[in-house]
């Protein structure tokens, strides 16, 4: 009787486990990140926070093309 109850928690277990790891985890971490940076750009307002944020990402892609053409 333990053995099977032990058997049916881990398929219950593992299955949900893989789901959550592998699926829902990138998921919640794309919409995490999203949310997360557009709380922060109401919060910082577009002169502290949208235009910095833009500005760097500009910076960035030109030192991304000198470093290849370098």
């Amino acid at each position: 009787m333990e053995l099977i109850k032990r058997l049916m928690m881990f398929g219950v277990y593992v299955p949900f486990q893989m789901a959550f790891s592998y699926l829902m985890a990138p998921i919640l971490a794309t919409i995490l990140l999203f949310g997360g940076m557009g709380f922060l750009f109401i919060i910082l307002g577009y002169e502290d926070g949208v235009k910095v944020f833009l500005n760097s990402m500009k910076q960035r892609q030109v030192r991304q093309k000198e470093k290849l053409i370098s």
